[in-house]
């Protein structure tokens, strides 16, 4: 097999931190090394005993490419992508506004059709729950920030952007310069008309806004009397004017009994449109799904993403970004793309001193819960009996249903 050469075929040259992270790569990877690594990265299992003989076997030069884009095409690989979408997003977080299966039911969904990964997380933020269909993406903020206007602000900036702006909640950082108060506030000003309330006709929780009452206030905790102001705004982005309406004209569907009302001004669906077009969201996106199959960030910690913490390879991301907004977001692309080079496909057998930024050889990755559940299930001779289980209750539907994503009823 002969792996596409990523940094070299998008010119990057010698790592961006000096010649520590230089010196001698590791060989590429034997075929039973590689092959128990992607399928487990794209399959979150291991590979059956005649898929391991039948790979093995196979001379073809391109047999791990072949085996590569099987696995994209495969049914296994959404359900995969929404575990793992998953713990990075939900961060393992309780909540019950909305069921767990029907949200990996929506990933499983967008997977399999291979929607474009802004669409996904558009649907995350402008999704309120009023319909059914878009009703699942709304438990990335009902449950995984749980509905709180600060946690929400925390989880868009963390998870989304790439910008842990915590501490900027009450100060500007500091020891961190491009985090400032004015910018967590900016982003705070989508979010803190949001709130999660029951619909008053299906009595299910849905994510309202609520109608404007102006700017954003706020001071530093270390000189509360210098008060400040802003509308919504993201990081190196133009304030959006907050509109002011005569009193009682402040909704398009006024709030009653049957309904919480719609107000005109909606700065978390304007959100959801703008900060898919933001350039930290291209970047970190693919630094996200970098790490998911190499181990680790170009930028480490993920939701570090400041001047003061460089990526490793800086044209490698700009590239891998500017390819990814290009395909209009296509994640079966950029995945393919980075499984593909010599990087994923070295040897995990580390050459020297080789530190971990500069994949000189393979990251060695824990298995998720989900992996080793599978694995194990394999190892021990149990997962036939699980399959073959049908699921709880008058279900039509079997265990094998639920874990490929055919049936969102869990057993």
């Amino acid at each position: 097999a002969r792996p596409l050469s990523l940094a070299a075929s998008l010119g990057e040259s010698a790592p961006a931190r000096g010649a520590a992270a230089g010196g001698p790569v590791a060989p590429s990877a034997g075929d039973a090394e590689f092959l128990r690594r992607v399928w487990l990265d794209l399959a979150g299992s291991l590979p059956g005993a005649g898929d391991a003989r039948s790979f093995l076997s196979d001379k073809d030069p391109a047999r791990r490419e072949k085996l590569i884009d099987r696995l994209l095409s495969a049914p296994e690989f959404p359900r995969r992508m929404g575990q793992a979408l998953t713990v990075m997003l939900l961060e393992r977080r309780g909540g019950t506004r909305i069921p767990d299966p029907q949200w990996s039911e929506f990933l499983c969904k967008a997977f399999a059709a291979n929607e474009p990964w802004d669409r996904i997380v558009r649907s995350m933020i402008a999704a309120d729950g009023r319909v059914e269909e878009t009703r699942p993406a709304m438990k990335f903020l009902a449950d995984g920030a749980g509905g709180e206007q600060h946690r929400m602000t925390h989880d868009v900036g963390r998870l989304l952007l790439g910008r842990n702006l915590l501490c900027a909640q009450c100060h500007d950082h500091p020891s961190i310069g491009d985090y400032r108060q004015a910018e967590y506030m900016g982003l705070y000003a989508y979010l803190n008309q949001s709130k999660v309330q029951d619909d008053p006709k299906t009595k299910k929780p849905i994510l309202v806004e609520t109608a404007a009452a102006g700017k954003v206030e706020f001071a530093s905790v270390f000189s509360p009397a210098k008060k400040h102001q802003t509308g919504p705004r993201l990081p190196g982005g133009a304030e959006v004017e907050v509109p002011k309406y005569e009193k009682g004209k402040e909704y398009e569907v006024p709030p009653g009994k049957e309904a919480p009302g719609v107000p005109k001004f909606r700065p978390r669906e304007l959100l959801a449109e703008t900060l898919i077009r933001h350039p930290l969201f291209a970047r970190n996106s693919v630094n996200r799904f970098w790490f998911l199959f190499m181990g680790r960030g170009l930028i480490h910690p993920l939701d570090l993403d400041h001047k003061g913490n460089p990526p490793s390879h800086p044209a490698l991301l700009e590239a891998l970004t500017r390819e990814f907004t290009d395909s209009r977001f296509d994640v079966r692309k950029l995945v393919r793309k980075i499984l593909l080079s010599n990087a994923y496909q070295r040897s995990s057998v580390v050459p020297g001193k080789a530190p971990a930024e500069s994949y000189r050889a393979a990251l060695a990755k824990p298995l998720s819960a989900e992996q080793m559940a599978w694995a194990v299930m394999q190892a021990t001779g149990a997962l036939e009996h699980v399959l073959k289980a049908p699921a709880g209750g008058a279900s039509k539907f079997t265990t094998k249903d639920y874990l490929s994503g055919k049936s969102s009823e869990p057993p």
